[in-house]
């Protein structure tokens, strides 16, 4: 993935400071929960669509409302921290689970379920790509500092304010995850 590459390069190639200053603000402003969301929204669409090839009869209003339903649900949970929308995808997956036990789930669930799965997954990565970004953006900050000071901060609290990303201070560099 690109992040992974970048972070290999920062260590290979002898980058000076506003080749770093450039590619942070390149980096910074990326939002992927917004890329993601936009994501399911399409996904949503091309299930529905999908979802009318299905021979489902009379069956096919309810499956098309229990899986807007979820559909719905998911996008929500692209508007909470990552964790609770990991969380949400996990409750989602159990959801549809419980509704396919029945006679008439069995039926109506058949899409559902094959595309479904598929969302926590979907959640999963995308904080894990929002991390990427995070950890990239700490190195970036690490490696203009050592070029200002000639070595690395013993602790990312020791990088100068100027170097981190606008608005942000050393405590937005977390784990999505935890």
């Amino acid at each position: 993935n690109g992040a992974e590459s970048i972070s290999t390069m920062l260590s290979s190639v002898d980058w000076n400071d506003q080749q770093l200053s450039e590619l942070q603000a390149v980096v910074e402003p990326i939002d992927f929960k917004e890329g993601y969301l936009r994501a399911s929204c399409g996904e949503r669409a091309t299930f529905l669509d999908s979802l009318d090839q299905f021979p489902l009869g009379p069956l096919r209003n309810a499956a098309t409302r229990d899986a807007l339903q979820y559909f719905r649900e998911s996008v929500e949970s692209f508007r909470r921290p990552w964790l609770k929308t990991i969380e949400c995808h996990q409750e989602i997956a159990q959801k549809i689970k419980n509704d396919s036990k029945t006679t008439i789930g069995r039926y109506t669930h058949i899409a559902i379920d094959l595309i479904f799965p598929a969302s926590e997954n979907f959640a999963v990565s995308g904080a894990r790509t929002q991390c990427r970004q995070q950890y990239l953006l700490a190195a970036i900050c690490l490696q203009r500092h050592r070029l200002r000071h000639g070595k690395f901060p013993k602790s990312l609290q020791q990088i100068d304010v100027d170097l981190l990303p606008a608005g942000k201070s050393t405590n937005g560099f977390m784990d999505h995850f935890t």
